[in-house]
């Protein structure tokens, strides 16, 4: 990300480390914040500021991820998942989810996770990782405003714990899956329907790559219409 973009997060990540007390000022450890959370994640689908907030998350793309991945795989297409999941948690004493791999919820094999946390992370209230699948050497990522994780959710075990510092966490993550890895329709990832759950257009967009002018841009027609999108 810019310096810009950095800073601006930076300023933003010190309110948000006490967004839970922007809710209850005396904040009860025990109570469930997952109301709450509903009412906080609603506008990313359907509101302006969730339309701004996907802008940026396609800049994001094209400007950052998809260059880094190109620089390993050599690329010239990269599917990504659409609308990025914004994570919430805060200090408590309950932990959100439990140790698992994304193939465990029908995802393909050849994603790549990208973690992005806004607010400063460490301790027990970020993500801990496996290095590699079964080795069971978890350990957190520690992490500042500005700085990111790729790891392979896919087959490597991830999870939190209860929060037990002072500080609310809140991140974004997304699943990316470079073009020779990427199946349109993989058996793994289909519901009990039969149906495919997972396919471009829907979950996944798509970033190609201009060698003329050694940039990215989302693929017209890949994208998930929202009604607060203006392009």
């Amino acid at each position: 990300p810019s310096a810009t973009r950095c800073n601006m997060l930076q300023h933003a990540a010190t309110g948000l480390r006490g967004l839970h007390l922007a809710f209850d000022p005396v904040w009860n450890r025990t109570k469930s914040f997952k109301p709450h959370r509903k009412r906080l994640n609603g506008p990313l689908y359907n509101s302006a500021h969730g339309a701004a907030l996907r802008h940026e998350f396609q800049h994001f793309i094209c400007n950052f991820i998809a260059p880094h991945v190109r620089s390993h795989t050599n690329c010239r297409r990269l599917y990504f998942q659409s609308t990025p999941c914004l994570r919430i948690q805060p200090p408590g004493k309950n932990r959100v989810g439990y140790p698992h791999t994304d193939s465990m919820y029908f995802h393909q094999r050849g994603q790549i996770n990208f973690w992005v946390p806004v607010t400063k992370v460490y301790d027990t209230n970020t993500l801990w990782v496996e290095s590699l699948p079964g080795l069971q050497d978890y350990h957190p990522f520690e992490l500042e405003v500005g700085q990111c994780a790729r790891f392979y959710g896919n087959k490597c075990t991830h999870f939190t714990l209860a929060n037990d510092t002072p500080d609310t966490r809140v991140s974004m993550d997304l699943r990316v899956v470079p073009e020779a890895c990427f199946d349109p329709d993989p058996p793994d990832s289909r519901g009990r329907d039969g149906r495919p759950i997972f396919f471009l257009g829907s979950y996944y967009a798509a970033a190609d790559y201009d060698e003329a002018t050694d940039s990215w841009a989302v693929a017209e027609g890949t994208l998930v219409p929202h009604s607060f999108d203006t392009d």
